[in-house]
């Protein structure tokens, strides 16, 4: 059967017995540190090496959604978008946050109907189905909802299963 990561460390000498054995008696309650925040607690680590990488992986994770919206979103930033997949964007973060702002979603969508690609007039109609379909969606079911029905390509407008 596997060792344990106290076992582990104390078999490679990288802490003594005591070591972890104060370590498993330590309380848990509070926010719960990673690996390497208890070894920078202790001493182990350099800290400024561990915020460092953290930082790196938070930068991968944004840099990996090629749809970042910024988080604050007013109703007026929906005006500021310069076509519908920007337009689309804001909704989805605007409506997360407040969707009971379907209302002024549809009626600021309506500014592309005079677009001559029928995409535009399939986007509107998709705004339709997301007003009906946005209160039968659950709390947490609705990130994930609002994500597949504002994609670019092949949008579904369906509550997740």
């Amino acid at each position: 059967m596997g060792k344990t990561l106290s076992e582990q460390l104390v078999g490679s000498g990288l802490v003594t017995q005591k070591q972890a054995a104060r370590a498993r008696a330590a309380p848990t309650t509070g926010k719960k540190l990673t690996l390497a925040e208890q070894l920078a607690q202790r001493g182990m680590v350099d800290e400024q090496a561990v915020e460092r990488v953290k930082l790196e992986r938070e930068a991968e994770s944004l840099n990996e959604h090629p749809d970042f919206a910024p988080d604050h979103v007013t109703h007026r930033d929906l005006d500021k978008a310069p076509d519908l997949y920007a337009f689309g964007q804001v909704a989805r973060t605007l409506l997360f946050d407040d969707p009971s702002l379907i209302g002024v979603v549809i009626s600021k969508a309506h500014r592309f109907k005079d677009v001559t690609d029928k995409t535009a007039k399939a986007f509107i109609w998709r705004m339709y189905q997301i007003r009906d379909l946005l209160p039968r969606c659950p709390l947490p079911k609705r990130e994930r909802f609002l994500f597949r029905a504002f994609r670019r390509h092949d949008p579904k407008v369906e509550i997740p299963e």
